[in-house]
């Protein structure tokens, strides 16, 4: 358990920089969107699609681990988003 928790921090701290450093004056729920899709296309896609590649796991789990996970990130950069507003 104290691994998830660092793992958790780990990520939670840049994404949340890398969100303020690119901010700008428009609506908090389009900006925290577009940041989330391209976090999801960056990070979850990206890896369970090499997984896929090189571990022998079906399809429909990699796809579903790409959506889910990245539906995951959309929700939380909403939620830096409106943090950030």
């Amino acid at each position: 358990m104290p691994f998830v928790l660092i793992a958790n921090v780990t990520m939670a701290i840049p994404f949340a920089w890398i969100y303020e450093r690119g901010r700008t004056e428009k609506p908090w729920f389009g900006q925290g969107l577009r940041y989330g899709i391209a976090m999801a296309a960056l990070v979850p896609a990206a890896k369970f699609i090499t997984y896929y590649a090189i571990q022998p796991i079906a399809y429909a789990l990699a796809l579903h681990q790409i959506l889910l996970d990245g539906a995951a990130i959309v929700l939380t950069a909403l939620v830096v988003a409106r943090i950030y507003k």
